[in-house]
């Protein structure tokens, strides 16, 4: 009996680890909750007035709360937040985000490639969700401008639930695929070169918004702190 219950385990975790399709190779490089203590200190700002841990309903999580409400309709986020010590490559992230409940303008975007503030990709998410706004994004120089994208299927971030976003980087066939709540199958991908390696982290320009269980996996990461925003120790 013991030997089964030991078999029964491990299969369970076998399929636990496949049904997170994570590539061979790759490992779990950083992982954040929220419930351990401090978790602030892992990351970089430029405002963290905006950006801060909160909790809610026995959960932790890091939020974002934008005072006034601004037209960040030029898909360029007016507040970034990183994950300090990681230079990636190849990588796919997951996080469970949620935009405000009570604003109509919320949106959050996952940041990745960062060289500085002014140099970064995005894929942005917002609460009123169109056909334009579903694409990859590239800031050179504080400038944003579209990449070309193919959007295989329209989504729906619906405010105040909590859903999954999942983000792939392959610098060796410069491919970028999005996945939202389906990890399966991207609804958006598209193919760029211009920035090899950087930080990952999340932008906003309005509203406000969650994001928890965040997870990053590559084949390897460069530990080096950001040189630029602000260390909230």
């Amino acid at each position: 009996m013991k030997r089964i219950f030991i078999f029964l385990l491990t299969a369970a975790h076998v399929i636990s680890v496949f049904s997170q399709n994570i590539p061979e190779g790759y490992i779990l490089q950083y992982q954040q909750d929220f419930s351990g203590k401090e978790p602030i200190s892992d990351f970089r700002s430029d405002d963290f007035q905006i950006w801060g841990v909160k909790s809610a309903g026995g959960n932790r999580f890091l939020e974002y709360n934008h005072s006034t409400d601004i037209d960040s309709s030029d898909h360029s986020p007016l507040s970034i937040c990183l994950v300090d010590n990681y230079i990636f490559g190849d990588f796919i992230i997951e996080a469970s985000i949620m935009l405000g409940g009570d604003s109509a303008g919320s949106d959050i975007s996952i940041l990745f490639g960062l060289k500085d503030s002014l140099q970064f990709y995005g894929v942005i998410i917002a609460s009123t969700q169109e056909d334009k706004d579903s694409t990859v994004f590239i800031v050179e120089n504080s400038q944003p401008v579209r990449v070309p994208s193919t959007l295989i299927r329209n989504i729906r971030c619906t405010p105040g639930k909590w859903h999954r976003i999942r983000v792939e980087r392959d610098i060796v066939d410069t491919s970028i695929k999005v996945f939202f709540n389906d990890m399966k199958k991207p609804y958006l991908k598209t193919k760029d070169r211009t920035y090899i390696m950087g930080y990952i982290g999340f932008g906003s320009g309005s509203g406000k918004g969650k994001i928890d269980n965040i997870k990053i996996w590559s084949q390897t990461s460069i530990p080096e702190p950001a040189g630029f925003l602000i260390k909230n120790k």
